[in-house]
């Protein structure tokens, strides 16, 4: 009889909220009023509790520090949002490049393959 895996842990997934705002503004060094005027200006939009309290995920603190990485260079908001913009549509670009490089050399090893049962004919 299989082995029935357990579920993954939500707490793994890195769009699970699970950090308060006091929590986020000690992990990232950035103020929780920042932290508020980035949720206002929708740059980062953290999910709330029924109580309404913000919990921000992993995904979240990783742009915070994003911004505030950004904001420290002196860099404004619109700034900010052009070059998030920009680095996302490189790492969509580069994922992929990745995958049609994967897919290139598999169509390159079945035409290998193929080749070499013509000539083994």
């Amino acid at each position: 009889m299989a082995q029935r895996r357990p579920p993954p842990s939500r707490a793994a997934d890195a769009k699970f909220p699970k950090y308060s705002i006091s929590t986020v503004a000690e992990m990232t060094g950035v103020h929780p009023q920042q932290l508020r005027r980035y949720e206002q200006a929708q740059m980062v939009t953290p999910q709330r509790t029924t109580g309404n309290t913000r919990r921000y995920s992993d995904a979240d603190v990783d742009l915070i520090a994003r911004i505030q990485t950004l904001a420290d260079t002196g860099i404004n908001q619109s700034g900010i949002e052009q070059m998030l913009a920009l680095q996302d549509a490189l790492q969509a670009a580069e994922t992929r490049a990745v995958t049609a490089e994967t897919q290139l050399h598999q169509l390159q090893q079945l035409f290998l393959r193929f080749l070499s049962s013509l000539h083994a004919q």
